[in-house]
């Protein structure tokens, strides 16, 4: 059973984790505290050049990173696979295969967007949120759709399956396919009731992530600009969920290939700790 055929028997597959335009219009929907509505009208647009920043300053910020460790992400470490290497063009290969309407979903794609501004840049990442009907009800998020990630250090494969309206949307490569069914779908290493779920987060066939490591109960309610402040605080729950599953992200991909063992992100003090958990 392929990717495509999972989406198709059910509605959207998510993962338990843990337990279980005028300047003025613009400000106000990206940092002011509003309604559905303010979220969820960003969908679909791309990222703000000042959120961008934001998410690149936290990114490299190493006292705050090292102060954090794994945070809130220390039950839910990614399994160790060691498959054949995954590699394109000579670089390692971070997979990630999801949807805009799961919450789980959501919450991952914060801490992966931290942990591969550590190795590279983002172009053209848009908002979204994720669906209205689901748990975690229109959590503010962002979409790997219509973006696009460069770095000389690995490659980042995506797929987004299904809209925030739970519509088909980005269909998987055979390589995506073939990755997303030997290592999650038909995986007896996994506990058969997460076999399949999403978010999937493949780190170059060394190590896989099924579903998330922390809550999206933290992101509910909140818009980018008020998330994104209180991962400037390294107590906060935002901060301990997402930069800990960032650093999570990280070490994983620094232990990828040994092509990134002399990389800056790879060298922060942090990795090494989170290396010996996991």
């Amino acid at each position: 059973m392929l990717v495509g055929d999972v989406v198709k028997k059910i509605t959207i597959i998510c993962a338990v984790v843990v337990a279980l335009v005028a300047v003025g219009v613009l400000y106000y929907l990206l940092f002011m505290r509003g309604s559905v509505s303010a979220i969820t009208s960003l969908d679909g647009q791309e990222v703000s050049p000042a959120l961008m920043s934001q998410l690149y300053s936290i990114a490299n910020n190493g006292t705050l990173a090292d102060g954090i460790g794994i945070g809130a992400a220390a039950s839910g470490l990614p399994l160790v696979v060691n498959g054949s290497a995954l590699v394109l063009d000579g670089k390692p290969v971070v997979m990630y295969v999801g949807a805009d309407a799961c919450p789980y979903c959501a919450i991952t794609r914060w801490g992966l967007v931290i942990a591969l501004m550590r190795f590279g840049n983002f172009t053209s990442l848009h908002y979204t949120t994720s669906n209205a009907s689901d748990v975690f009800a229109n959590s503010a998020t962002f979409t790997f759709y219509n973006s696009s990630y460069s770095s000389n250090l690995l490659n980042f494969s995506e797929a987004e399956v299904m809209t925030t309206n739970e519509k088909p949307l980005q269909t998987p490569t055979a390589i995506q396919n073939a990755t997303f069914g030997k290592y999650n779908l038909n995986n007896t290493a996994l506990p058969s009731e997460i076999r399949g779920s999403i978010p999937f987060i493949d780190f170059a066939n060394k190590s896989i992530q099924v579903g998330a490591l922390v809550s999206p109960e933290a992101i509910v309610g909140k818009n980018w600009a008020e998330i994104t402040d209180e991962m400037h605080n390294g107590s906060s729950t935002v901060a301990q969920e997402i930069i800990g599953s960032a650093n999570v992200f990280t070490a994983r991909i620094c232990a990828s290939n040994s092509s990134l063992r002399q990389a800056a992100a790879c060298n922060q003090s942090y990795i090494a700790r989170i290396k010996l958990i996991g």
